[in-house]
């Protein structure tokens, strides 16, 4: 045996032995696992032995969607979380250009007009107030609006601009650009540039190396930027970081391409579904955007927001674009994992799915949609017949637990974020944190899974609690039914023997401890294929 865990609390998720004590890893892989004096027999004089002092294990812990790039360059920005006021918002960036002199454009994102004390969106006259004549644009906590100062409109030849199909350039009352753009608009403010492979290392590094410090061994990551140079590059510079040892967790690319041109010449150029397969780095679905987000009010509803009348969100794709994009990926046989959090979004995504499986029934990827929150019974009773998989961020409730009655009203609200809805049904449901739009910790995500409750624990009896997940299912959405999101499901997300040796070491065990303390806990070590990915300091 390489190596034998040890006086640990094991949960394998293998329903035909739960719980164990140890495990013993040899050639990368689970050779057995059982109670300590079961397993220690089979020590030999190279095993390498692991005491881990009755910490929790479980197998190793997938993020489903997040942006490991967007990550990574979120530590090179202005970071505007948490912030509770315009005023906080503009000491931050203040303090951000004092730190970084220069004269080229100042990136940011976090803001969340909900959480400010203003309760309003911001505009460029509030960014104004900073005097600099460098460009200053801000992307909103959900990715799907930004700000912009007076400077950046005019340096990005905004002012003027009639806007983009599937998104906004908003006026204020002088009929002139306010700053703010949303969905699509955004790109005017974010011009495509040559991706740099040095950099872009450098950050998916980074990235990776935070991921594995919360206890996760992988993550299915939207990295491609709009270009298919640029998409190579990302490609590139995993291979490399692979060789240079320095990947320390699976990584699922989730390719985002906009149009049928750019993915043909994905499929031309022979990449597809598995890319790379073998290694730690796979291609493994289509990204695309359906609509955009119940916070900024552009996630497309059948009907109008319950707290602005008239508004009905936007649609990213006309339905006919959408057909397209959906039955081109069919028929290379790449699953499509989009983005749809409205009602609306959803039926369009489902229709488009429906329609390519009629016009290829010969096969059969396992096409998912990422987000899910806004439904109700018929619409989830639509993906389980169409096999469609739901890719769902518990940790969203953090924040929409306090606006979804007022977005959608009370009635459309206690169907949505209905995940257990989904299990019922068979539909096949795994988590993720869309990092950077939220932290990227399972501990929270799982709490949010099994409360519905902020980090401060309310609502007190949580939000919509009759739909509130038991321990197992909420783990299994991290673990077994991460694996099968992917195809995985024969090789990883049990501890088993025979399963890849992905392992999650925690000091909190969700089982067992209140519930509360997954808040607090903490990752201590990982193991990605029986090798050492993470420990903590001190353990």
């Amino acid at each position: 045996m390489d190596k034998i865990l040890f006086n640990a609390r094991v949960h394998t998720m293998d329903e035909a032995r739960p719980t164990a004590d140890a495990i013993a890893i040899s050639g990368g892989k689970i050779a057995a696992v059982g109670s300590d004096e079961e397993i220690l027999r089979l020590q030999t004089a190279k095993t390498e032995l692991i005491d881990l002092k009755n910490a929790a294990v479980l197998p190793g812990l997938s993020d489903t969607h997040l942006h490991l790039r967007g990550l990574g360059e979120s530590f090179l920005t202005v970071n505007l979380n948490g912030t509770r006021s315009i005023g906080e918002a503009l000491g931050a960036i203040g303090a951000f250009l004092a730190a970084h002199p220069g004269d080229g454009p100042v990136r940011g994102r976090g803001w969340n007009q909900d959480l400010w004390a203003e309760g309003r969106l911001p505009t460029r006259h509030d960014l104004d107030r900073i005097q600099t004549g460098r460009p200053i644009v801000l992307s909103r906590v959900c990715g799907h609006m930004s700000v912009c100062n007076s400077r950046a409109l005019e340096f990005f030849g905004i002012l003027g601009h009639g806007g983009l199909p599937g998104g906004e350039i908003l006026l204020g009352e002088d009929g002139l650009p306010n700053g703010l753009l949303t969905e699509t608009a955004q790109s005017l403010a974010n011009p495509s540039v040559e991706l740099e492979l040095g950099g872009v290392k450098q950050r998916l590094a980074a990235a990776m190396a935070h991921a594995a410090s919360k206890g996760l061994t992988a993550a299915h990551s939207d990295d491609f930027p709009p270009s298919l140079g640029g998409a190579e590059t990302i490609m590139r510079a995993y291979e490399e970081l692979q060789a240079e040892g320095k990947m320390p967790l699976r990584v699922f690319e989730q390719a985002h391409f906009r149009t049928p041109e750019a993915l043909g010449a994905f499929f031309a150029k022979g990449y597809g579904y598995d890319h790379a397969k073998g290694s730690l780095y796979k291609v493994k679905s289509l990204k695309m955007l359906a609509d955009g987000s119940l916070g900024a009010r552009t996630a497309a509803l059948r009907g109008e927001y319950a707290d602005a009348p008239g508004q009905r969100g936007t649609a990213v794709y006309p339905q006919k674009e959408l057909d397209a994009m959906v039955a081109l990926a069919h028929a290379h046989g790449l699953p499509v994992s989009i983005h749809a959090i409205g009602d609306r979004a959803m039926d369009m995504v489902l229709d488009a799915v429906e329609r390519a499986q009629k016009a290829f029934p010969g096969l059969s990827p396992r096409h998912g949609i990422i987000h899910c929150q806004i439904s109700d019974e018929p619409l989830l009773d639509r993906f389980a017949a169409l096999r469609v998989q739901a890719l769902v961020q518990p940790v969203f409730l953090e924040y929409d637990a306090h606006i979804v009655d007022a977005r959608v009203g009370k009635t459309l609200a206690a169907t949505s974020y209905n995940w257990d809805g989904f299990l019922k049904r068979g539909v096949n449901v795994s988590a993720g944190s869309d990092c950077p739009v939220e932290p990227l910790d399972p501990l929270l995500n799982l709490y949010c899974a099994i409360e519905r409750k902020d980090f401060e624990q309310r609502p007190k009896n949580g939000c919509y609690s009759e739909h509130c997940l038991s321990p197992w299912d909420a783990v299994s959405l991290f673990t077994v039914n991460a694996a099968r999101a992917v195809g995985e499901e024969g090789i990883r997300g049990r501890i088993k023997p025979g399963m890849l040796a992905d392992l999650s070491v925690f000091d909190v065990d969700p089982f067992s401890d209140e519930p509360e303390r997954l808040l607090s806990g903490r990752a201590l070590m990982t193991l990605l294929g029986g090798k050492l990915a993470f420990c903590a300091e001190g353990f």
